[in-house]
């Protein structure tokens, strides 16, 4: 979402400057790039943070439960036998 944001501001900044230097007889491509330039970089650092904040918040810590008694710990195993073209599910739980 913030790159689509990002990126309509910097084409709408880019039309917005290339409409105001209509009015200039000199104006070259160099001096467009001069003046856009450091706003399409501003919008990609701050596109750089934001994703990078993102990834720092998806991080997962990891877990670590202590107990005290005696632990049991089941695999069960659930078998879902799914054939044809119309498929009724019956889960089965084999103990």
């Amino acid at each position: 979402m913030a790159g689509i944001g990002v990126g309509a501001t910097c084409v709408g900044l880019g039309c917005g400057i290339w409409l105001a230097c209509q009015g200039f007889a000199a104006v070259t491509l160099t001096s467009v790039l001069f003046l856009t330039l450091p706003i399409a970089a501003v919008a990609a650092v701050a596109a750089t943070i934001g994703s990078a904040a993102r990834s720092l918040k998806a991080t997962r810590t990891e877990t670590h439960h202590h107990y005290a008694g005696p632990v049991r710990q089941e695999t069960n195993t659930i078998t879902a036998p799914a054939y044809g073209l119309i498929a009724r599910n019956r889960n089965e739980l084999n103990r």
